[in-house]
């Protein structure tokens, strides 16, 4: 029994390597980095976790390099956000990373290279349509004790205002980038195309900036 517990510890231990590491961030640590190298082949999904731990909003990045060029096929790779660490939501699209060569890095980051993004109100009409207005009676008092003391009494007034029509122009807002996210974990996956030689992967680096 005792080494059935320990194949089994020994075999967790062997699968949480080969597929799926993780970078723990403490709650006052913006920056870590995975170095082992693991390997990336076949239909396999090699899943890179980091453990952010923040308890504010914040802006990533993300570097991972392959030091091997492996089989020569190239590798999709999906970022995702997870709030649990069980459930997880893509962020973006998965992207292409063809590895041809040793020493490629691939990025991911919610800093737009732009830095803004424009949105446009097209021209368009207003109207209000007619409509009455009542002010209801009020009293203005006016106390001198030197002079004299007076009270005026207003009247109620209705005015009926009539329908107006407004031409409004095209408006044009910049907003800044980048939006910040607040996940608890986050997740880059990567999955083999080939069935021949794995891809060497290192280098798995993270950054956190905060943003309040």
């Amino acid at each position: 029994m005792k080494r059935l517990v320990i194949f089994l510890v020994l075999l967790v231990a062997a699968i949480g390597f080969t597929f799926g590491q993780e970078v723990v961030l403490g709650k006052t640590q913006y920056y870590g980095a995975y170095t082992t190298a693991t390997t990336v082949s076949g239909t396999t999904v090699n899943n890179m976790d980091v453990f952010v731990q923040k308890d504010h909003p914040y802006d990533y990045t993300i570097t991972w390099a392959a030091d091997s060029a492996g089989d020569g096929t190239d590798f999709s790779l999906q970022l995702s956000g997870s709030i649990d660490g069980t459930t997880y939501y893509s962020i973006g699209s998965a992207v292409t990373w063809y590895v041809s060569a040793s020493d490629t890095i691939i990025k991911f980051t919610n800093v737009a290279v732009s830095g803004n993004e424009t949105w446009t109100i097209a021209q368009h009409t207003e109207v209000n349509a007619q409509h009455t207005e009542v002010t209801a009676a009020y009293l203005i008092t006016c106390s001198d004790t030197l002079l004299y003391s007076d009270t005026l009494n207003v009247a109620a007034q209705t005015n009926t205002v009539g329908a107006q029509t407004v031409t409004v122009g095209a408006q044009t807002y910049t907003i800044a980038k980048p939006y910040p996210v607040a996940w608890c974990y986050l997740r880059v996956a990567a999955t083999g195309a080939g069935s021949g030689a794995g891809c060497s992967v290192d280098g798995f680096k993270v950054s956190i900036v905060r943003r309040d």
